[in-house]
């Protein structure tokens, strides 16, 4: 449970891992607009991330999403663009990437619209309409987005670690 700060520091006390890549997140994005457990795991639960990792000489790895961002521009966002969150959900990755950032050396990577071999994500939301017989797909019309592959974002994230990366880059898969 990262949310448990204590017990955060003792996992972390006891592994003395060199690099912890959090892959947690409370990605259900409507949900975010009510529930605090969002603001908790992807914000609070980050800053005991970095403290722990910072005892322990450990290199944070904050995955992180372009909902930081308010969507207005029609290309891709770079790096040192502002970020300009319009939901909760975006917010409290947000204050997750300060978290991570206050601590030196830590690396937060940006990425958009992740799928891969399970947990829900967009792609298996319109598989499941198409196995279910529609035949008008219900989608999101107000968004751009390139849907990222949980794969590639592994090795992206491992080649970086290998380059001795650090500081806020944005990773997501062509087309």
């Amino acid at each position: 449970d990262i949310t448990d700060s204590t017990g955060v520091s003792r996992a972390l006390r006891e592994l003395r891992p060199d690099v912890l890549v959090n892959c947690a997140a409370f990605t259900k994005v409507d949900d975010c607009e009510t529930d605090p457990r969002a603001f908790q795991v992807n914000a609070e639960a980050v800053a005991n991330l970095a403290d722990a990792c910072g005892h322990v000489g450990a290199q944070l790895v904050q995955i992180s999403t372009d909902f930081v961002f308010d969507g207005a521009r029609q290309e891709p966002y770079r790096e040192d663009d502002p970020g300009h969150p319009m939901s909760a959900y975006g917010r409290s990755k947000r204050a997750g990437e300060e978290e991570a950032m206050r601590l030196p050396g830590s690396l937060v990577v940006r990425a958009s619209w992740l799928f891969g071999r399970s947990g829900w994500n967009f792609i298996e939301a319109i598989l499941k309409q198409v196995e279910s017989g529609k035949t008008r797909l219900a989608v999101v019309v107000d968004q751009l987005g390139r849907p990222t592959s949980t794969t590639d974002l592994s090795e992206a994230l491992l080649s970086l670690l290998d380059a001795g990366a650090s500081g806020l880059y944005h990773f997501a898969n062509r087309g």
